[in-house]
Formats: structure tokens, sequence, C-alpha cells
């Protein structure tokens, strides 16, 4: 197995030695460095040597996580670590992998590892594009396969980067295409919630002014898109 690459950054001395602490005690998983400050993790990542995953703190002196996160769409995969719970929502905008809380439990870094490396093999594996709708479907080329994705069939799609992943039931798809271009090829009844998320309204049961719910699921809703989204599907209920 392929080793995880990560570095993680936070200004705070006993929070970094505390991150790496539990970052070792994952398998496969390979720490390359570990930084106070987005500048100093931008330029070992400018030296030329890449990582799968960025750990960042968001409140830090000179340029918050935020802020970096935005210039590593595509570069890397960014999961927060803070002790302000209060970000989630604009995480979801920069298109975030994951969002722990500090004190960060082991069980809980583990899973946003094991969503990382799920991330990292789909991409890995993805070969091809998002093709036309034909006939009520949406034709996908992944996986060395052409899959026939009847539209009625998708939940929402998640951009990451410059691949999409459709969510299906019981099943996912990963396919290289951006969100935009991928939903550019979807029909009338799927909306954004969010920067990073489509959403299929036939799937969607109720929302309130943050989050979506599917059957089993929640998806963010961003303020930039709620009253489209609110106005879209209210129409179709």
């Amino acid at each position: 197995m392929t080793p995880l690459t990560c570095i993680l950054v936070d200004d705070e001395p006993l929070a970094r030695q505390a991150l790496a602490g539990l970052l070792a005690d994952v398998p496969g998983l390979a720490l390359h460095g570990a930084f106070p400050s987005a500048r100093a993790a931008e330029a070992f990542l400018d030296g030329g040597t890449p990582v799968d995953v960025v750990f960042l703190d968001i409140q830090m002196p000179e340029r918050n996580g935020l802020d970096f996160a935005r210039t590593l769409l595509d570069r890397a995969l960014v999961v927060f670590t803070t002790a302000h719970a209060g970000y989630a929502a604009e995480s979801y905008d920069v298109h975030a992998l994951d969002y722990l809380v500090k004190p960060i439990r082991a069980d809980r870094l583990a899973r946003a590892v094991e969503r990382a490396r799920a991330y990292v093999a789909m991409v890995r594996a993805s070969e091809g594009e998002v093709a036309d709708g034909v006939g009520g479907a949406l034709l996908v080329r992944a996986d060395r396969r052409t899959y026939r994705v009847a539209f009625g069939d998708i939940r929402y799609v998640q951009g990451m980067k410059d691949y999409a992943m459709l969510h299906l039931a019981g099943r996912r798809i990963m396919t290289a295409s951006t969100l935009g271009g991928l939903a550019a090829r979807l029909p009338a009844g799927f909306h954004r919630t969010g920067k990073s998320y489509v959403v299929n309204l036939a799937h969607v049961v109720a929302y309130d002014p943050h989050t979506v719910y599917l059957d089993g699921e929640d998806l963010p809703l961003s303020p930039l898109y709620r009253d489209a989204f609110a106005a879209a599907f209210e129409r179709v209920r």
C-alpha cells in the first residue's frame, strides 16, 4: 500500500506536537513536516515536495487557514484542525475534506485519514471524463469503464478539486471532471447547495437555513445559494 503523505500547519507548538503524535500512530500515513505558519508550509510545498493531505489550523497570525486553503485546491486535500466549530460552513466553500475540532480524538482523526485515503485511491484509479447526457442518463467514464447513470439515481454530486464524485444509492463514482463541467450536463431539478455540492431535489426531504437533508445524509447549505435553492425546492414539492 502506497503511504498517504501529509503535512500539518498550526501556530501553537503544543498543538503541533499533539497532532504530530496522533498522526505518527496512523498506519500507512507519512508526515513530511509540521509548520508554524501558512508561509512556512507554502515554502515547503513550493520546494517541490507534493503531499496528499494538509492538516490545517484556521486561526493563525499573518495568514489564516481559510485563506491558505484556497491556494491548495489543486495541490492537496485539506483537513481543518481547529478549536473553533464556527468555521464549519466556510470550510465547505474551500472544498475541505473534513473538519476536526480540538481536542482531536484518535478515532475521529483515523476516520478523516480513511476518507482521504479513499479519495486519493479513487483519483488514482479514475480515467476519462463525463460524457453528455443520453436518454435521461449520464455517460460516465471511470475505472476503465463507461457507466450509464440515470439522472434519477444521482443523489448528489460533490466537487473535489479536478474531479467530481457522483453519490448514488449504495455506491459512488469518481470521474475526471470539475463540478461546474458536470453540473452543466445535468437537467433541471439539480441545484447547488454550495461551491462543492449539487443536489438532486428529488432526493431532498427537508432543509433549514444551514443544512439540506437527504435520507441518511446531510449537506451544507451555503448562504450564497440558500435563496435560489429554497425557491427551487418549494416549486417542486
